[in-house]
C-alpha cells in the first residue's frame, strides 16, 4: 500500500499582519487604476471632442498685450544730395574744362570757361562809347559851369546900371527942381532908368531860364552816360560769367559736354554735388498716401541706428501705385552719407497710448484677420475676432482677446476652420 505525504505535512498558523498588507496593496492598486482611468478617459475625450490634432513643438504662440501702438509705414528710401546745383552756359562760345567728374571742388573755384570772340568785341566798342560819353558829359558840365558865370555876370552887370540909372534921376530931379538942367534933360534920365530896369529884370529872368535849360541839358547828358553804364556792365557781367565758378563745395557729377565743345548759350554742362546736406527720395504705396502730411516724423534707420527724419515733400502725383516723397534728417546727420545709398524708413502715422495689441504673424493672413485660436490648457479654441488698424510690426485688437490670452501665432489654416483643436505632447 502506497502512502501519502500527509505524514510529512506541518500546519501553519496565518499571520494577520501580512493579509492586511496585502489588501492595502490591491485597494491602492485599484485607486491608481482608477484614477489613471478617468485621467486617459478625460483625454481620450477632449481629444474624441476636438476636430485636429496637433503636436505643440509644431506651432508657435502669441500673448496678446496691453500698451502703446504706434501705426507706422515702412518703405524704402534712397539718399541723395539736397543740393546738387546745375551750371548752364551763358552765352554761346568755345568752352574750356577746368575740372573732371568725380573732382574734389571748393565753392567760388572755376569749373569751366567760354571763349566769346564776339561777345568780347562787342563789350569793347560799349566800353569805348562808355568813354567818349562820359568826356562829353565832363564837357557839359564845363560848359554849364561858364554859361551861368556868364548869366551872373550879366545879372550883376543889369543891377549896376539899374542901380547907376536910378541915382542919375534922382540927381536930374534935384537939378531940374532947382532948375540948373532943362526939363527934357531930367525927361531923358527918367528913361534911361526905366531902361536900366527893363534890362536888369530881363538879365534875371534870362539867366535862371537858361539855368534851367543848362541844368536839363546836363542832366540829359548824364542819363545818356547812366544808359551806356548799364549797357557796358551787362556786358561785362557776361564775360565774367563766361567763367563758370562752383556755388557749393562738393563733388564735380556728370560733365554734359567735351573740351573745347562750341555750346549754345543757357545749354547744360555740369552739376555739382554737395555732400554736406542730404534728403531721402522715398516711394510711399498709394494706400498711405492720404494719411502722409508734411511735418510728419519719421524714423530712419542707417546702419543699424535709429535717426529723426521729417517728411518735406510729397508729390501730388501717383506713379505705378507710388506717390514720391522727400524725408530730411532732423539735427545732426549720420556720418558717411553717400549718393544712392539704401535706407529704411518708418513713418510714424498714429501713437495711441493704451491699446489692446498683437504683433503680427501668420495667423492674421491664413485667417483673413476674421478668428484666431485660443490656448486653453492643451486644447485651442476657435474664437472670432475683430482688428483694427495696422503698423509695420503690430495689430490693434478692437474685441474678442483680453490681454493676457495666449494665441496661435503659426499658419491655422491647415487647421481646416476646426472649433476645438487638441494640443498633443
Amino acid at each position: 500500500m502506497i502512502k501519502d505525504t500527509s505524514g510529512t505535512d506541518v500546519r501553519i498558523a496565518q499571520n494577520g499582519n501580512a493579509g492586511s498588507k496585502l489588501k492595502l496593496i490591491l485597494f491602492v492598486s485599484v485607486l491608481l487604476g482608477l484614477a489613471i482611468l478617468v485621467l486617459a478617459f478625460n483625454t481620450l475625450s477632449r481629444w474624441w471632442s476636438s476636430d485636429v490634432s496637433v503636436k505643440t513643438s509644431d506651432i508657435r504662440t502669441l500673448q496678446v498685450q496691453r500698451g502703446e501702438f504706434i501705426r507706422d509705414v515702412s518703405v524704402q528710401g534712397r539718399i541723395v544730395a539736397a543740393i546738387k546745383p546745375s551750371y548752364f552756359s551763358k552765352t554761346a562760345g568755345t568752352i574750356s574744362l577746368k575740372v573732371k567728374s568725380g573732382d574734389q571742388v571748393s565753392q567760388g573755384q572755376v569749373l569751366a570757361s567760354i571763349e566769346s570772340p564776339a561777345l568780347n568785341n562787342q563789350y569793347q566798342q560799349q566800353k569805348a562809347q562808355f568813354d567818349l560819353l562820359s568826356i562829353d558829359v565832363e564837357r557839359q558840365r564845363i560848359r554849364t559851369r561858364q554859361a551861368i558865370a556868364e548869366n551872373q555876370r550879366n545879372k550883376d552887370l543889369a543891377s549896376l546900371k539899374f542901380v547907376a540909372a536910378k541915382r542919375e534921376l534922382q540927381r536930374s530931379e534935384k537939378a531940374w527942381e532947382k532948375g540948373v538942367i532943362s526939363r527934357l534933360d531930367f525927361e531923358r534920365a527918367a528913361d534911361e532908368r526905366n531902361n536900366a530896369e527893363v534890362e536888369h529884370k530881363y538879365a534875371l529872368t534870362n539867366a535862371d531860364l537858361a539855368k534851367d535849360s543848362l541844368e536839363f541839358e546836363l542832366q540829359t547828358s548824364e542819363l545818356q552816360l547812366e544808359q551806356q553804364r548799364l549797357i557796358t556792365e551787362e556786358l561785362q557781367r557776361q564775360i565774367t560769367a563766361l567763367e563758370i565758378k562752383s556755388g557749393v563745395a562738393g563733388i564735380v557729377g556728370d560733365i554734359q559736354v567735351a573740351e573745347q565743345d562750341t555750346v549754345a548759350a543757357s545749354q547744360l554742362v555740369m552739376t555739382v554735388i554737395d555732400l554736406s546736406a542730404f534728403e531721402i527720395d522715398a516711394n510711399i504705396p498709394e494706400a498711405y498716401a492720404d494719411e502722409i502730411a508734411i511735418g510728419m516724423g519719421s524714423i530712419i534707420k542707417y546702419l543699424g541706428q535709429d535717426y529723426a527724419g521729417e517728411v518735406v515733400s510729397i508729390s501730388p502725383q501717383v506713379v505705378s501705385g507710388q506717390v514720391k516723397s522727400v524725408i530730411r534728417f532732423e539735427g545732426v546727420q549720420p556720418d558717411g552719407l553717400r549718393q544712392n545709398q539704401r535706407v529704411s524708413i518708418r513713418i510714424v502715422l498714429e501713437d495711441k497710448p493704451d491699446v489692446i495689441k498683437l504683433r503680427k504673424a501668420a495667423y492674421l493672413d491664413s485667417s483673413a484677420g476674421r478668428y484666431v485660436y485660443v490656448i486653453n490648457g492643451d486644447t485651442a479654441i476657435k474664437r472670432t475676432v475683430s482688428f483694427g488698424r495696422q503698423s509695420v510690426n503690430e495689430v490693434e485688437v478692437l474685441s474678442g482677446l483680453e490681454p493676457g490670452e495666449e494665441i496661435i501665432s503659426s499658419d491655422i489654416s491647415k487647421f481646416k476652420q476646426a472649433e476645438q483643436i487638441y494640443l498633443a505632447d
